[in-house]
């Protein structure tokens, strides 16, 4: 049977869904509380989550480990990890490219989305946190062919997109990834490590 805390943790999201749809805002309290805890399905509960949120030390840097260890998805699909709250920053150590294809590296950004794969199997992070706490969820591609459209989703906020989380140590956990219409938790699977690297 789910747990107590995950049912009211879901019923608690869809009140505040249900708030946002009657053209309510929510109270700044409501939206860090969304933000700050981990978002499980509203379908099936635990243990599916649609984003997790990584705990560790308020205002300590470390440094993140990002490691690909499968995937059966036919089209892109990626690991997202974004700074909780906004309240912090992540920092590459490698180059990326935003979605005009403009390249950087050593920047400070809010979002990150590492394209690692069977060739590029590893990524790497600094990451420092006001609260103490990162997200993690994941998104893909889909090929719609009623609309002839390419097109990705993100399980924070879309409902088919499901993850399980395997802690392996206190500072490693494995995320094993569904995407819509997967039989199997093999989509993706990647391997997420921290170290700290101040104080």
């Amino acid at each position: 049977m789910l747990d107590k805390e995950f049912e009211k943790e879901i019923e608690l999201r869809k009140m505040l869904r249900k708030k946002v749809s009657r053209g309510e805002k929510l109270t700044p309290e409501e939206k860090m509380w969304q933000e700050t805890h981990k978002e499980f399905s509203q379908l099936y509960g635990a243990p599916l989550l649609k984003k997790d949120v990584i705990r560790i030390e308020k205002d300590k840097l470390y440094r993140f480990h990002i490691s690909f260890i499968k995937a059966t998805h036919s089209l892109m699909i990626t690991p997202c990890f974004k700074v909780t709250g906004l309240k912090g920053y992540i920092n590459t150590e490698t180059d990326i490219t935003n979605f005009t294809g403009k390249k950087s590296k050593n920047q400070s950004v809010q979002m990150l989305v590492p394209y690692i794969n069977e060739v590029k199997r590893d990524f790497y992070f600094s990451y420092q946190s006001e609260l103490g706490l990162i997200s993690v969820y994941f998104s893909c591609e889909y090929d719609d062919d009623y609309q002839h459209l390419r097109i990705r989703r993100g399980s924070d906020s879309w409902e088919g997109l499901y993850m399980i989380r395997t802690d392996v140590n206190d500072n490693s956990v494995i995320y094993q990834c569904r995407a819509e219409g997967a039989a199997e938790f093999e989509s993706l699977v990647f391997l997420v490590e921290w170290e700290k690297l101040s104080g």
